[in-house]
């Protein structure tokens, strides 16, 4: 929306500089008045609002002559940028108001209606726009948006349906169109209107990223990972497709493919790799997570992981032969590392180190638990004494 008041700043900018009297000439007395509503006009322009509202504020409001249009349009532009769009709208409103006033003042006012989140006042603003403002599309946006949160659905779709035919080229109202019908629960029409909305992009990859990724994110998992494998066949290069079909197959509950598929993207984006691991954890290929883990060169990163992997391999031995890199590394100042090292000394017996570890934890999330291991451990210690 900020767009859309930018090209319309223009109409408001580039109005005469001058308050004709009504005896038809400029009247020499009201030159610093003029000066005044001109320089806060470039004030604007350059960016300046707070600059140009301390100009305005000079402005005597009684001076014979001065074109009041002129100034409220000015206060409501200096009032949007700040932003203060109770303020905006209010000095909009009185700009309108004035006899003669410019019919495309009702779009500035549209704007203030939409920022204040009154969808209804702001679509009524935007049927008295003048025809001009027809071949804006961020006019079409607007009223594309305020349609729909003013729950008109078929309004929204209404408004798509004029905004696709006026700018065939334009692909974001294709892809609005699939995320509407997407939280609608159509899948079958979002499905016809995603290949729309790709093929209207000219299969750009960010068009199919967004198509996966909105079958995604409403639980069409199969539709997404066959949405960006296609993708990734048609961009073998990139790393996104990759990325956006691994978390597709991890969000359907499949982690290795989501593993196998994210050690490819890790071939291009190195720092992929833990996140690989960590998958391949998940999905219970133990041997492939620390195959990978050893290839982390951040070492911190790489020695967290690896405390995590052996336990779960139960490889007791070499988890607590960790604890001197754990220390180096400052990664005991975590409580979940710690709580893993103090578990690896206690199924190892070392009890002594086990408790020792324990006494440090001190987050609460963690607290039932430490509180189970120290029983465990007092259990231990008294089977021994018998």
């Amino acid at each position: 929306m900020s767009r859309l008041l930018s090209c319309a700043l223009g109409l408001a900018l580039l109005a005469p500089l001058g308050c004709v009297t009504p005896g038809g000439g400029a009247d020499a007395g009201d030159a610093e008045q003029v000066d005044r509503l001109g320089l806060a006009a470039l004030l604007i322009k350059d960016g300046h609002p707070l600059r140009a509202g301390a100009v305005l504020d000079e402005v005597d409001l009684a001076q014979e002559g001065l074109d009041l249009g002129r100034y409220w349009t000015l206060r409501g532009l200096v009032a949007f940028k700040q932003p203060d769009y109770p303020q905006a709208r209010e000095a909009f409103g009185k700009a309108l108001a004035l006899p003669g006033a410019a019919p495309s003042l009702r779009l500035y006012l549209a704007q203030a209606h939409y920022a204040l989140q009154d969808f209804s006042a702001a679509l009524s603003e935007l049927e008295r726009c003048p025809q001009s403002w027809a071949d804006v599309p961020d006019v079409h946006r607007m009223r594309v948006d305020a349609s729909w949160r003013a729950l008109d659905r078929v309004g929204a779709f209404a408004a798509l349906e004029v905004a696709e035919a006026r700018f065939p080229t334009d692909a974001s109202f294709a892809k609005q169109r699939l995320l509407y019908l997407l939280e609608l629960g159509l899948y079958g029409e979002a499905s016809r209107a995603g290949r729309a909305y790709v093929e209207r992009a000219g299969e750009s990859l960010n068009a199919y990223l967004a198509w996966g990724e909105a079958l995604r994110r409403s639980r069409r998992h199969d539709e997404a990972a066959r949405v960006l494998e296609d993708a990734r066949l048609r961009y073998p290069g990139e790393a996104k497709p990759l990325i956006a079909l691994a978390h597709a197959h991890l969000s359907g509950g499949r982690p290795l493919a989501a593993g196998y598929v994210m050690e490819q993207a890790a071939r291009l984006q190195p720092e992929l790799t833990s996140e690989s691991a960590e998958l391949y954890r998940r999905g219970g290929d133990l041997g492939r997570a620390l195959y990978l883990n050893a290839q982390l060169s951040d070492q911190a990163a790489k020695t967290r992981q690896r405390l995590s992997i052996l336990l779960e391999r139960d490889e007791l031995e070499q988890a607590a032969a960790l604890a001197p890199r754990l220390s180096r590394l400052g990664l005991l100042e975590d409580d979940d590392v710690r709580y893993a090292l103090a578990y690896a000394h206690f199924r190892t017996g070392e009890l002594d180190l086990a408790e020792e570890e324990l006494k440090g934890i001190t987050k609460r999330e963690l607290f039932s638990r430490a509180t189970d291991l120290r029983k465990a451990i007092e259990a231990e210690r008294a089977e021994e004494a018998r």
